[in-house]
């Protein structure tokens, strides 16, 4: 099967872009489930080579008669002040591969609130989601989308609402654009 081949593949080799690099061990799968931890880093501008994000976590993985599910436990090692208000406590994220390969990702982020003296805001937990599936032994992005349930900004001046925001595409998200489509 497609799949079994592509996760041994997956958890063997780590991997290393000029913005992600992933590090696997530890991965051990017997016939129904197994397990890997992993290491990861993210450089979110090339100017600041020293401003990471370092994530450690365990993939928990189960095979089915659909496939694989995958639940991995994400923690934040190192981050700038956003991230670590944001991921005071560990992530979630969902993913489900298909026999043929094709993987679909959730991740819920955790309510975000900070009250300052002026201001006070509130974001809902935010769901991301994704769509891939490989290509040439590379996982090429289909579809990326972020919903935003409810926002809220306040200060004395006034308040600020925005609800059911979501942002969808499926363009850019492979450093390239569809001909035709741009």
């Amino acid at each position: 099967m497609y799949a079994d081949k592509s996760l041994n593949s997956y958890y063997q080799q780590n991997q290393k872009t000029n913005l992600v690099s992933i590090q696997y061990k530890n991965f051990n799968m017997g016939a129904m489930q197994g397990s890997a931890d992993w290491a990861a880093q993210l450089s979110f501008d090339p100017c600041k080579p020293k401003d990471v994000l370092m994530l450690t976590g365990t993939d928990e993985i189960k095979r089915s008669w659909n496939g694989y599910h995958i639940e991995s436990k994400i923690n934040l090692q190192q981050g700038n002040e956003v991230f670590q208000k944001i991921l005071k406590q560990p992530l979630t994220a969902q993913t489900k591969i298909d026999w043929l390969g094709v993987v679909h990702s959730s991740l819920t982020t955790p309510v975000f609130e900070k009250n300052d003296a002026d201001i006070q805001t509130r974001i809902d937990s935010m769901i991301f989601k994704m769509d891939a599936k490989s290509k040439d032994n590379q996982l090429e992005i289909l579809n990326a989308k972020l919903q935003i349930p409810n926002m809220t900004v306040s200060d004395k001046l006034g308040h600020v609402q925005m609800r059911e925001v979501e942002f969808e595409t499926t363009q850019g998200l492979n450093s390239s654009f569809d001909a035709g489509k741009t």
